[in-house]
């Protein structure tokens, strides 16, 4: 039977994790009883008990799915998040529109950048090809951060960003048609396209 207490650090886990990602301190959570521990991860839908077992000694990097979630071990974190509803995320490009001079966002995926931050950015037209798009990040892609000197690859931009395995999925890349990355939403704009002049210059607002 749970105590009141065992109770209370339940629903303490629950309501943190309304905010949409659940960061849980490994070490001091496996100082839980194993009854508060079980019940925690059962929330998520983690019920065997040798897989949760497997949880705790883990190497960073390891990821344990349930049905509805996902958990990512990540140094002393557990960090759990929803499963995508994305087979396959890498394959997923978003063509945008513009109107006049202003890139159109859907606004779905502008407030999972907002989550990260807000970017104003001017991008010179003459030096892109349209359409623009959004996609994830792939194998070996790099860019030009603004503001720095020479290329950088996304994967080391992310971890000097000190992402979690979890936020580095959530991040969209804007980039043209031919593959240039234009920019890291919302972090960092491709130098490369930053507009210098008005005219012919492309807003992006989020």
């Amino acid at each position: 039977v749970l105590s009141d207490l065992n109770n209370e650090k339940i629903n303490r886990f629950k309501s943190d994790f309304e905010t949409g990602e659940t960061i849980i301190n490994k070490q001091e959570f496996s100082q839980e009883s194993a009854l508060v521990r079980f019940e925690i991860l059962k929330y998520f839908g983690f019920n065997d008990e040798k897989e949760m077992e497997k949880i705790f000694t883990a190497q960073t990097g390891s990821l344990f799915y349930s049905s509805d979630y996902q958990l990512v071990v990540n140094r002393n974190e557990l960090i759990i998040g929803k499963k995508s509803e994305v087979i396959n995320e890498n394959s997923v490009e978003i063509v945008l529109e513009i109107t006049g001079i202003e890139i159109l966002i859907p606004e779905n995926i502008k407030n999972e950048i907002r989550e990260f931050g807000n970017c104003h950015w001017k991008i010179d037209q003459n030096k892109i090809k349209l359409p623009l798009k959004l996609r994830k990040k792939r194998e070996g892609d790099i860019f030009f951060p603004i503001g720095m000197i020479g290329k950088k690859k996304v994967s080391k931009f992310f971890k000097d960003e000190k992402l979690s395995i979890l936020a580095k999925q959530k991040i969209w890349l804007l980039c043209d048609a031919n593959e240039q990355i234009v920019g890291v939403l919302p972090f960092r704009q491709d130098g490369r396209f930053a507009a210098e002049v008005v005219e012919k210059t492309l807003f992006l607002l989020i």
